[in-house]
């Protein structure tokens, strides 16, 4: 089995070589191993869902649901820009993009729900979002709880890379392979860092010898398919997968 230094990241889904020049360039990120240690600079909370008018000066930063009202391209060369009014019911505010212009035209439209999450600033008397991040809403599966927050440059920005596109890129990786011993690091440090506010999940290479190993660094919600349909004894594999770590009653 290769090492994960000797695995190009064009080979991991979601990737393809056009990115993967783009990550080589930008990041040094050439290989799955060094994926997998591109770690987020801080976690933001995703879980609070915020009203227009409750807003207040001063926010960090806020997750708003809600529709696009309109969406306009105003000026020339330079000075272009993409503007566009976004509504919760409660209220509006503005939302800018300096850049991706062409991307956020073809990708977003008005009338659709989403959620966008950003830094909030007063321009005019009025609160405004810029470039901020956007999902579609999906009822069940929107963000909720620490969501890590990656360094980008602008030209990895401009080609539609956020915070989240990591993340899918590191689960794609996670999915990929078997057991990662290096992923350990990762769950200490999460759970260092939220405490028991949240929940961390582990899917991929789980069965009754990594499974302690995942719980003892901190993950509380572990996925187990292959470990445990295609184990020879299924009802001893179920039972290592619940054991308790140690410490816990």
């Amino acid at each position: 089995m290769s090492r994960l230094d000797e695995i190009d990241i064009k080979f991991l889904t979601g990737v393809g070589p056009k990115r993967a020049e783009l990550l080589a360039e930008q990041l040094h990120i050439r290989t799955f191993y060094d994926l997998l240690y591109y770690f987020p600079f801080r976690y933001v909370d995703r879980s609070r869902i915020f009203q227009i008018r409750g807003l207040e000066s001063g926010m960090p930063f806020i997750q708003l649901k809600g529709r696009f009202v309109t969406m306009t391209t105003v000026g020339e060369g330079a000075k272009r820009r993409m503007q566009a009014l976004f509504s919760d019911g409660t209220g509006t505010i503005d939302v800018v993009w300096f850049n991706r212009i062409k991307f956020v035209a073809e990708n977003y439209r008005t009338g659709v729900e989403y959620v966008i999450f950003g830094r909030p600033s007063i321009f005019n008397g009025r609160f405004n979002l810029a470039h901020p991040e956007i999902e579609t809403s999906v009822p069940g599966n929107e963000p909720h709880g620490l969501r890590g927050a990656y360094n980008m440059t602008d030209k990895l920005r401009n080609r539609g890379f956020t915070s989240k596109t990591f993340q899918t890129l590191i689960s794609n990786l996670l999915a990929k392979t078997a057991f990662i011993p290096e992923t350990l690091d990762k769950i200490r440090a999460l759970r260092s860092f939220a405490g028991d506010s949240i929940d961390i999940e582990v899917d991929g290479g789980i069965n009754g010898k990594t499974a302690p190993l995942v719980k003892e660094a901190g993950a509380n919600v572990l996925v187990a398919g292959t470990g445990l349909f295609k184990a020879e004894d299924m009802a001893q594999a179920n039972s290592l997968l619940k054991a308790p770590q140690k410490g816990q009653a």
